[in-house]
C-alpha cells in the first residue's frame, strides 16, 4: 500500500470522517449516521473455494477499509456494511473488483447465519441451504473515492469490460455500477455539504492541478485554512505539497503551504508563457517573413531579404520576386543569355534553373 492510500486509510478511520462520507454518498447529504452507529469490521475478504475433493482452497482479499452501520428503523436495528476503496488512479477493472468484494462479503454473511442455524436441526430445503425463510443478510455497499487528478477515465459498469457478441446478452448478464466519488466532478455547493474536513480535503484533490485555485482555497476559503493533521496529511501525499506539519499539533495552518503553491502558479505561468509565446512567434516570423521576402522580391527582383523571415515565407516570397524580376527584364528586352546570367548572379541558380523561370 502506497504512502497515499495509507494516509487517506488513516483518516478515514476517524467514525466522525466516515459517517460524513456516507451521509454526503448514499444519504445525499442527510443527517442519517453518526459516528457512533459505525463500528470497523475485518479488511480481509476470504471465501472458501471447493477443489471438488473435499479440501477447499480460499480466496483472500484485502480491502481498504470495512465499517457496520447500524440504523435504527421502525423495525429495529438494522446494519449496512459500507466499504471504502481509495484509488490514486483510474483501475481498469474496478467494477469487477469491487462486485467481488461485495460477493465475498455476502458469502461471509451467509457463512455466519449457516453456522448459527446448526443448532436449529433444520431439515427439507431449510437444512439444503442452511437458511431459514427469515434469514437475511445486510445490504453491502462499496465506494470509491478517486484521488486522482481529472476525472475517472476507467470502466464504470462492469457491462463496460465484457465483449458481447450480441447485444441481447445484456439484458440476461448482471451488471455492476461502481459508486464513485469524483471530486473533479464536484460542485462548489457540494464541498459545503460536508460536516468534517472531507469537504476540505476533496476540495483540495479537485484543485490539486490548478495553482491558481489552490490558492484561493488558501486565502479566501475558511474550510480550507485549518485541518486536522489526518486531514493535512492526506492533502500532502495526494498533492505531492510540502506541508510543515507538527505531530505535536492536532491542528495544522496551510497557509504554510503558500509559498510554494505560489511557486507552482508560477512556473505553470512561466510554461504557458513561452508555450504561446513560441507558437506567436513561429507564426509572426512565417507571415513576417512572407511579407518581407515577397515585397523584397517585387521591388529588387534580385536578392531577398527571407534570411530573417520563416523559409515557408522565404520560400514562396523568393519564387514570386524570380518570376516578376524576369518580367521586368523581359520588358527592357534585354538578350535571353543576360537575363540567364543575372538570375543566376542575383539567385545563386543553376543555368536549367533560370532558363526554367524565363520560358515559365
Amino acid at each position: 500500500m502506497g504512502k497515499s492510500d495509507c494516509a487517506a486509510k488513516v483518516f478515514l478511520s476517524d467514525r466522525r470522517i466516515f459517517a460524513d462520507l456516507v451521509n454526503y454518498r448514499i444519504f445525499g447529504g442527510k443527517q442519517v449516521v453518526e459516528a457512533s452507529d459505525l463500528q470497523e469490521t475485518n479488511c480481509d475478504e476470504v471465501t472458501p473455494l471447493p477443489d471438488g475433493i473435499g479440501s477447499p482452497s480460499y480466496k483472500e482479499s484485502l480491502r481498504d477499509m470495512v465499517m457496520n452501520v447500524a440504523m435504527r428503523t421502525p423495525d429495529g436495528t438494522k446494519y449496512l456494511v459500507i466499504g471504502v476503496e481509495n484509488q490514486m488512479s483510474s483501475h481498469l477493472a474496478m467494477p469487477a473488483r469491487c462486485m467481488l468484494y461485495d460477493a465475498m462479503r455476502h458469502t461471509e454473511n451467509l457463512r455466519r447465519i449457516i453456522n448459527d442455524n446448526k443448532e436449529k436441526h433444520l431439515a427439507g430445503r431449510e437444512f439444503l441451504s442452511g437458511l431459514c425463510p427469515e434469514d437475511r443478510i445486510p445490504p453491502v455497499v462499496t465506494l470509491v473515492i478517486y484521488w486522482g487528478p481529472g476525472c475517472w477515465t476507467g470502466p464504470r459498469f462492469l457491462h463496460e469490460m465484457v465483449d458481447y457478441p450480441d447485444e441481447q446478452l445484456k439484458t440476461l448478464c448482471a451488471d455492476y455500477q461502481l459508486n464513485l466519488i469524483e471530486p473533479a466532478m464536484m460542485d462548489e455547493a457540494a464541498f459545503h455539504d460536508f460536516r468534517t474536513d472531507l469537504g476540505a480535503v476533496l476540495h483540495y484533490a479537485k484543485a490539486q492541478a490548478d495553482g491558481g485555485e489552490l490558492r484561493r482555497l488558501l486565502c479566501e476559503d475558511e474550510r480550507c485554512k485549518m485541518l486536522s493533521r489526518n486531514a493535512a496529511e492526506v492533502v500532502q501525499t495526494v498533492l505531492g505539497m510540502e506541508i510543515p506539519i507538527d505531530e505535536n499539533e492536532e491542528v495544522t495552518d496551510m497557509c504554510k503551504a503558500l509559498e510554494q503553491i505560489k511557486q507552482w502558479s508560477f512556473e505553470e505561468g512561466e510554461q504557458t508563457g513561452f508555450a504561446k509565446g513560441e507558437q506567436t512567434g513561429f507564426a509572426k516570423g512565417e507571415q513576417t517573413g512572407f511579407a518581407k521576402g515577397e515585397r523584397t522580391g517585387f521591388a529588387k527582383g534580385e536578392r531577398t531579404g527571407f534570411a530573417k523571415g520563416e523559409r515557408t515565407g522565404f520560400a514562396k516570397g523568393e519564387q514570386t520576386g524570380i518570376q516578376k524580376a524576369v518580367s521586368i527584364l523581359k520588358e527592357l528586352q534585354l538578350d535571353m543569355g543576360v537575363i540567364q546570367e543575372k538570375l543566376m548572379t542575383a539567385y545563386s541558380l543553376t543555368a536549367d534553373e533560370a532558363l526554367k523561370y524565363i520560358h515559365n
